[in-house]
């Protein structure tokens, strides 16, 4: 199993409670950034982390099929550590 994070975004904060539990039911941690602020709207950043054993674009097509349906937005994904949101 590899470690990955991935970078999302919800355009409206009351979307994010949903989406959470989503990801905790399918293994994932969801964090917040309270730091990462859009100043014209009220869009919430995060980062997700877990474990896999798909490819990248596998990955992906995954986490973004549990955000999508609750209005997320999956920015950038790789394996390791979490990052700095929109710094890779």
């Amino acid at each position: 199993m590899k470690r990955f994070a991935a970078e999302v975004l919800f355009p409206d904060p009351n979307d994010v409670a949903n989406a959470s539990a989503a990801l905790t039911a399918a293994g994932c941690e969801l964090t917040l950034d309270p730091a990462a602020i859009d100043p014209d709207s009220d869009t919430v950043f995060g980062m997700v982390v877990g474990t896999t054993e798909l490819d990248l674009n596998a990955l992906g097509d995954w986490n973004d099929g549990i955000i999508t349906p609750y209005g997320g937005d999956l920015i950038q994904w790789n394996y390791g550590a979490p990052w700095l949101p929109s710094a890779q």
